[in-house]
């Protein structure tokens, strides 16, 4: 069996910025159920049964503006998690610099979420968003060169 040593200080810091992660993907659906309810729009005709006043219609610009945040965060979190954990447990990460990593990722999906809900204007949601992209992207090149240095 292989034993997996990971620093205590990576460990709290993945669980806990993991866990947050998780929280505001799951807010996401709440989010969306809010406009929902206020626009009157179910998602489907048989939540008439919840919003009998209600029509169902697929064009609401912020039901579906709600609805794109929340796909977005089901697109790009699980690929960071799982990313995250792969080097906390594989590549001995120096732990202030994997915090650093954890809370810009998380700090740009949160933002990245308002910006798109909020509709402000390009580029501000894109350049949030390849941030993000760009953390992600460091632990997976630290995951290739850990994995090439451990073929040596």
């Amino acid at each position: 069996m292989v034993s997996i040593e990971m620093d205590e200080e990576v460990r709290a810091c993945l669980v806990f910025y993991s866990a947050v992660l998780i929280l505001k993907t799951m807010c996401m659906s709440l989010v969306t159920a809010y406009f929902r309810t206020v626009r009157k729009i179910p998602a489907t005709p048989e939540d008439f049964f919840f919003l009998p006043d209600g029509k169902c219609v697929q064009d609401d610009p912020d039901v579906e503006r709600s609805r794109r945040a929340h796909l977005n965060d089901l697109e790009n979190i699980p690929v960071f998690l799982v990313a995250a954990a792969l080097v906390a447990m594989l590549c001995r990460p120096e732990p202030g610099m994997f915090a650093l990593h954890m809370k810009v990722f998380t700090f740009v999906r949160c933002v990245h979420s308002v910006i798109l809900i909020m509709a402000v204007r390009q580029p501000l949601r894109a350049t949030i968003w390849t941030v993000g992209w760009t953390v992600c992207l460091s632990f997976v090149v630290q995951l290739v060169n850990s994995a090439l240095n451990g073929l040596q």
